[in-house]
């Protein structure tokens, strides 16, 4: 490739660049994970209990 050409392919990619950014920004800001991770009370036939300890760094949230 010469420079001229290489120079019009970056110019090319750098015009689409803030597109690509700015839609994949909006198409982010539309995702939502409500109902993700909730614990459930039922469990599947034939499946086993598993005894499980949780630790984190975080603090209690205010129950208010």
């Amino acid at each position: 490739m010469t420079p001229p050409e290489m120079g019009r392919t970056f110019r090319r990619y750098a015009t689409r660049l803030p597109a690509v950014l700015v839609l994949l920004s909006l198409l982010g800001g539309c995702a939502s994970v409500r109902g993700v991770m909730l614990p459930v009370g039922g469990t599947a036939p034939g499946a086993s209990q598993v005894d499980m300890l949780v630790a984190t760094t975080r603090q209690r949230s205010d129950p208010a």
